[in-house]
């Protein structure tokens, strides 16, 4: 049996709340952007030869789909709302996004959702949400098993 995908997020209280996802994402997309990079202008440093530079370690973005179905009479815009509003406390924005193997964890930036499926009452029954979750200490993807 396939391994279903894992977000844990923190509740209210600290403590952390394990939330399976109905379907697995068929794509996890890497960014990476290097960080800044800045040099001391070397005609003021006449007296000492060595140019200073400082380096920022850059920011690694998971990003990945969730689709949201009306499974057992869970209503999809709730479920939806209910993620989006991660945004909106920044506690809840740190997140770990954990399937097989692979853990990454960071901090929610942003979320965008769509509805692409009705009833014939007009109420949506599908949902999808595009997560982005970012690292700016740059930990990289981290395999448990090495």
């Amino acid at each position: 049996m396939l391994k279903k995908a894992v977000l844990t997020v923190p509740g209210g209280t600290g403590d952390l709340y394990p939330l399976e996802v109905q379907y697995n994402p068929s794509t996890l997309n890497l960014s990476v952007s290097a960080g800044a990079v800045s040099y001391g202008n070397p005609q003021t440093h006449m007296m000492n030869s060595q140019v200073e530079q400082n380096t920022d370690s850059g920011e690694l973005i998971l990003s990945f789909d969730l689709i949201i179905d009306d499974e057992g009479g869970r209503d999809v815009r709730k479920t939806v709302q209910g993620f989006l509003g991660m945004l909106f406390r920044e506690s809840a924005r740190k997140i770990i996004f954990s399937w097989g193997d692979v853990d990454f964890e960071g901090e929610v930036d942003r979320m965008n959702a769509s509805f692409d499926m009705f009833s014939s009452e007009g109420r949506p029954v599908r949902g999808k949400v595009h997560m982005e979750i970012i690292q700016h200490d740059f930990k990289g993807v981290v395999n448990r098993e090495l």
